[in-house]
Formats: C-alpha cells, structure tokens, sequence
C-alpha cells in the first residue's frame, strides 16, 4: 500500500534594522574649523551647536619711536543647547575667518568674520571681534564679539608702544581685554573648555610686529613703529547630537506550506530609522523588504 507524505518547509527570515549613521549609537561631536556641511543622522531631531567667532587683526604701527596701533578684539561664545533637525537633511556650516593685519602704513587690521548655520527656523551666531586701528587712524583696540559670553576687547595704542589683542570668550567666562600701549599683554582666553584662544601680545618695543592671536578666536596685537598687527585667529563650531538605539524584532518564527507568508516586525518609534528584511537561509523572495 502507498502511503503519500506532505513535506513542511521552513522559511526563516530575519529583520535588521540599519542605522544611517557613522557615528554609532551614543553622544557624538562632529568639530569644524573651517567651513563645510552636516548631514543629520538617521533618528536625531535635537542637537545641541557651540560656535565660536574669529578674532579682529591688530592695527600697523605709527611713523616714528615705539607709537603703536590697537589690537584686534576676540571672537565670542555661542551656545544653543536644543536646536531642532531633521534626519538626512543637509545642513550648511560657516566658519568665521580672522581678521587681517594691517600691514602698510595707516592700514588697519581687518575685521574677523562670524561662525554661524541655519537650521531650520534657526540661525546659530557667533558674533567676530573688530579691527584694531592704525596708530594714525587713531589707534583704538577693536571689540569683542557678543554672543552667551563676549570675546575681549583689543588695547589701544599708545606713544609707548601697542594694543594686546582680545581673549576670545570661553565657556563660561568672558575673553580678556588687551593691555593698552604701556603694558600690552595679550587678553586671555575666557574660562571653561579648550577651544577659547588667548590674543596675541603687543609690544612697546620700536618696530616690533604684532603677535597673531592663538586658536581659536583670539584677536591680534597691534605693530609699533612702521611694523605690522597681527592677524586674528579663526573660528570654530561643535555640533553635539544622540543616536538612539533600537532594539529590531522579526516577530515569531512561521512554519508555511503556501506560497506566501505574511511577516510582522516592530516599526522603529526615531525618525529616520529604517528596518530591511533579509533571508537568513533558505529561498525566499522579500516582494517589500523596507514594510514592517
């Protein structure tokens, strides 16, 4: 007697969910020093910018002696702690230049640039110290940058010699002003994080070319006597953001005889996030491998 005997045959199938990220699953900085674009991640909504602007340049130095021109003022600190995104969109970053130096009689320094981005509805500003006059166009320091803390303002020149360039703002503590031609120290860096740069010294030596400021956003030291201002140090901006973390559930495992089979995995609850079916083992067709 024949006996006929029906074979069932499993079709295992396995859902892995990619996450569209390089930066993994946990806190992540992404740091720019000059200027570029972000893509914002698979599942970040929120992130949190710190910008810091350019520093001005120092002014040239006077015709005669030690007569110096001002120093540039320091770039400011900018904090937004929660600006919103949205997954894959590409953000645009400017990083703030420093200012140059005046480098020819009468010339003043430059001014410094700002450090900012838009995303979305908001606009990320972190305001540049200005210009250090010449000692001939009247040899004032340049201000800091305002923003969450200031950047210090450059040291007027005197017959005595230069204008130290501004601090740039740290943290939690406003930049240091630049001393005045008497005594022209650099201002220095505000307090808190290492990112702040001190601004450069002047001098009350005859002829003595302006210090540049120091990385990053330090204005720059005014020249004496026929000799150049330095020039201001440019900005920088860190963008803190969260990938989050899901756990991928394929559902319970299916033993089929038919040609077909309904599968049932979790939806990602993040924006962005994408689930693939894949086949493990066996032969299967996936007709919608991006559906739950």
């Amino acid at each position: 007697m024949k006996k006929n005997t029906l074979t069932y045959t499993k079709i295992f199938l396995s859902l892995v969910f990619l996450f569209i990220t390089v930066f993994g699953y946990s806190q992540t900085t992404s740091t720019y020093t000059t200027s570029g674009t972000w893509i914002c991640p698979a599942g970040v909504t929120s992130i949190q910018i710190e910008a810091y602007g350019g520093g001005g340049g120092g002014g040239y130095g006077g015709s005669s002696n030690k007569n110096g021109g001002g120093g540039g003022g320091g770039g400011a600190y900018q904090l937004n702690s929660s600006v919103s995104v949205s997954p894959g969109t590409t953000y645009t970053i400017t990083i703030g230049t420093g200012g140059g130096a005046g480098t020819s009689a009468t010339q003043n320094g430059g001014d410094g640039t700002a450090t900012n981005a838009i995303f979305g509805g908001t606009t990320v500003t972190a305001n540049p110290g200005s210009k250090g006059l010449s000692y001939t166009n009247g040899r004032t320091g340049g201000s800091g940058g305002s923003g969450t803390k200031i950047g210090g303002t450059g040291g007027t020149g005197a017959t005595t010699g230069s204008g130290g360039g501004g601090g740039c703002a740290g943290t939690t503590g406003n930049g240091g002003n630049g001393g005045n031609g008497s005594v022209p120290t650099a201002g220095v860096k505000g307090t808190g994080g290492t990112i702040a740069g001190n601004g450069g010294a002047g001098s009350t030596s005859n002829t003595a070319v302006g210090l540049a400021g120091n990385n990053y956003g330090g204005g720059g030291g005014g020249g004496t006597n026929s000799s150049n201002g330095g020039a201001g140090a440019g900005g920088y901006m860190i963008i803190t953001f969260t990938c989050p973390t899901e756990t991928a559930n394929a559902g319970f495992d299916q033993s089929i005889c038919a040609a077909t089979a309904t599968l049932a995995g979790n939806t990602p609850n993040s924006a962005g996030l994408t689930g693939t079916w894949t086949v493990v083992s066996g032969t299967a067709t996936i007709t919608t491998p991006t559906s739950p």
